[in-house]
């Protein structure tokens, strides 16, 4: 992880009330700008007819918990670790080659 501090101070905020509305504003922008690009793909005809926004938390909700295992030192932060993570969000639990 190249800048653990910032995961820590984000972690640290998560738990301070002071805190907790500006984390929840950034999640919500997060998720609703990933939900633009699946729905953009959806439309092309390039992932499946899904909610966009349910996609998007589910997306954001499996790289989140990555981060918290390298970031825990569960994982290491490798090529597989990242390729794995995409081909997840891309192809869920089927092969890539009956998802295309």
């Amino acid at each position: 992880m190249e800048h653990p501090e910032f995961f820590r101070l984000f972690q640290f905020a998560a738990t301070d009330a002071r805190f907790t509305d500006g984390l929840r504003r950034g999640e919500k922008v997060a998720v609703n700008e990933v939900a633009k690009h699946v729905a953009d793909a959806i439309e092309a005809g390039e992932i499946a007819d899904q909610d966009p926004l349910l996609l998007a938390h589910a997306m954001l909700g499996v790289h989140t918990h990555l981060v918290h295992l390298v970031h825990r030192g569960l994982m290491e932060p490798t090529e597989e670790l990242i390729d794995t993570a995409v081909s997840f969000s891309l192809h869920g639990l089927g092969s890539p080659a009956a998802t295309s």
